[in-house]
């Protein structure tokens, strides 16, 4: 007689959409939203962008004495860098 197996257990997965979900009802509803954190994210992301734009702003006078040498070197999936390239 063949021994009955029992499967592996397996680690309860939270479902991802079950807060899109409770939004998309409470807009439904018309109730106001409630206080989230990505609504501080968001602010955020925003401000982290005005200071690259502000960074990224450089007047003609710079831009022709100031040049970047840059060296191209290989990057792996990873973004390690490869120390030696295949030859190809």
């Amino acid at each position: 007689m063949a021994q009955v197996r029992r499967g592996k257990k397996r680690k309860a997965v939270p479902n991802p959409n079950r807060r899109f979900m409770a939004l998309s009802e409470n807009i439904a509803a018309g109730e106001a939203l409630p206080d989230s954190k990505e609504a501080e994210i968001e602010v955020d992301v925003d401000e982290e962008v005005e200071s690259v734009i502000e960074v990224g702003v450089r007047s003609e006078d710079e831009s022709d004495d100031f040049m970047v040498v840059t060296k191209h070197c290989q990057r792996t999936r990873s973004g390690r860098e490869v120390k030696k390239p295949r030859g190809q």
